[in-house]
């Protein structure tokens, strides 16, 4: 893909020397990565329903591993 390609899937505006910038026509961008710490908020409904979830996955894992370590030598769980 060409940087042309890419810059017309971008927000950026195409500067007087033909390069792609985020910000005005003169300013050179750059040359760093620049991290944006972007606090991330959920509702409370909805981590209450995903530890609910994921203690009931524990607690069947640990249920199926106590029915196999009981039923070890049985011919239907060794299968």
């Amino acid at each position: 893909m060409r940087s042309q390609d890419r810059a017309l899937h971008c927000s950026a505006s195409r500067g007087k020397n033909g390069f792609v910038f985020g910000r005005s026509d003169d300013e050179i961008p750059p040359d760093s990565i620049t991290e944006r710490i972007t606090p991330r908020v959920i509702s409370v409904g909805l981590l209450i329903l995903m530890t609910v979830l994921a203690s009931l996955g524990i607690v069947l894992s640990l249920l199926f591993l106590i029915f196999n370590i009981t039923y070890r030598h049985a011919k239907y769980v060794n299968i």
